[in-house]
């Protein structure tokens, strides 16, 4: 006759037969999840009630989610410049830029946070016509860009066909003008598209994150220093070697500096 199990026996057995399920299997245990709309939410509430820690905490569980929208990011950036972390709250603010570029309160934060940090290097940049057209492809999206090509294309092709069915001298004379200028339209579209692809997917952006920092001729503690970066500078990043990057200021000074120190755009 098979003896009785003591009590501690008993429980031991149970709960090895417990961990045995569990690790078998996983998907039986629904833990409670925070939704990305639940913890953008909780960040709005954080922000309200002035903790701005956890504001940030709950809006990057958004970020992390998957979500990504100029309101996400442009509160993200609000919370951490009220935190103090005034780098990643200008990275903050490009992120959203990108994706809203004609953003009056985005423009403004970006440049208030520039003048409370004194940083004159991203206003450098060409002047005159230059300047204006190497800036214009950084109004529109990618999307926008997109569109308005579709809708030249479209434009111009509707243009040939009606110049193919005139027969009159005026009207033909009118749809050769607007092939033309649609022609002449959808080049500079296309030329803003492949230029903000390039700023976008080839040019990479960052933004400084550590106080102050000294750029160095080499990739190396054992190089010379040949210029002072403070937080919340813009830099593009030109070449990475052994944990350092080459990075260039808009003014076109730069130097190496170590990969941790800076957060890319």
């Amino acid at each position: 006759m098979e003896k009785d199990r003591s009590p501690d026996q008993v429980r031991v057995l149970r709960s090895f037969l417990i961990t045995s399920f569990l690790v078998a299997f996983p998907w039986t245990i629904s833990l409670p999840q925070v939704s990305p709309s639940q913890a953008y939410n909780q960040g709005n509430r954080f922000f309200q009630e002035g903790q701005y820690k956890k504001a940030v905490g709950s809006y990057q569980k958004a970020l992390n989610a998957g979500v990504r929208n100029s309101f996400l990011l442009y509160n993200l950036g609000n919370a951490y410049y009220k935190d103090g972390q005034l780098g990643r709250a200008i990275w903050a603010y490009e992120e959203a830029k990108v994706l809203s570029p004609r953003d009056g309160d985005i423009t403004y934060n970006l440049k208030l946070l520039r003048s409370l940090l004194g940083d004159k290097s991203a206003e450098a940049s060409a002047g005159g016509m230059i300047g204006f057209f190497g800036r214009l492809p950084g109004y529109f999206t990618l999307r926008e860009l997109s569109w308005g090509e579709s809708i030249l294309f479209l434009l111009f092709t509707f243009s040939i066909v009606g110049f193919l069915l005139s027969f009159k001298p005026g009207p033909r004379r009118a749809m050769r003008r607007l092939i033309t200028a649609f022609a002449l339209l959808f080049f500079v579209s296309l030329l803003l598209f492949a230029s903000r692809t390039y700023q976008l997917n080839f040019k990479q952006r960052a933004v400084i994150l550590a106080t102050q920092l000294e750029a160095r001729s080499g990739p190396g503690e054992e190089y010379t220093k040949i210029i002072t970066l403070h937080e919340g500078m813009e830099v593009e990043i030109k070449e990475n070697r052994q944990g350092w990057c080459l990075v260039k200021l808009p003014n076109g000074l730069g130097g190496w500096i170590e990969k941790g120190s800076l957060l890319r755009i």
